[in-house]
């Protein structure tokens, strides 16, 4: 009964070649288009190392007004140590910044200024690439928060922290 009878076989030789070719055209298109995806999250990073600084940084008074904690205006405040971030990452590595300073309404004078990382990265490259043009450059996020201390004019506190990570 099966004697001479090949045809079988070569047919599904065809077939099983057609199979491997669309199989491996199918993981050489996955693999091209999973790497050349752009993905860039440094205004994410900034955004969420920016909400974790104003977490430790503000509480609410008698009247569920924000202020600003009583340490934050000692001198010799940390804030790296007060918000549990990393020293090493922050300062060691440069690729962070965290630049916030209180103000009273209506004046220019700053009640406290604190600038952590590349003095000189913030002052740059946060004012120069504000709307993001260029994906290679760090993103910064800015954070203004009205402050009500009891017995004072309101205050700003602004927060811009910068990602080139």
């Amino acid at each position: 009964m099966i004697k001479n009878k090949r045809g079988a076989e070569e047919i599904l030789t065809v077939w099983n070649v057609i199979i491997w070719t669309m199989i491996a055209i199918t993981i050489v298109t996955g693999t091209l288009v999973f790497y050349s995806a752009e993905i860039n999250v440094k205004m994410y990073e900034s955004e969420i190392l920016g909400e974790k600084i104003i977490r430790c940084l503000i509480t609410n008074n008698d009247n569920g007004l924000p202020i600003i904690k009583p340490e934050v205006l000692n001198e010799e405040y940390d804030i790296i140590e007060a918000c549990n971030l990393e020293r090493k990452i922050i300062v060691g590595v440069g690729n962070y910044v965290i630049a916030m300073n209180i103000t009273e309404e209506g004046t220019k004078e700053e009640i406290k200024r604190i600038i952590v990382g590349n003095e000189v990265y913030y002052e740059v490259t946060c004012n120069l690439n504000k709307e993001g043009e260029s994906k290679d450059k760090p993103r910064c996020a800015d954070r203004s928060i009205n402050l009500y201390p009891e017995n004072k004019p309101k205050q700003i506190l602004r927060i811009t922290t910068g990602s080139n990570q």
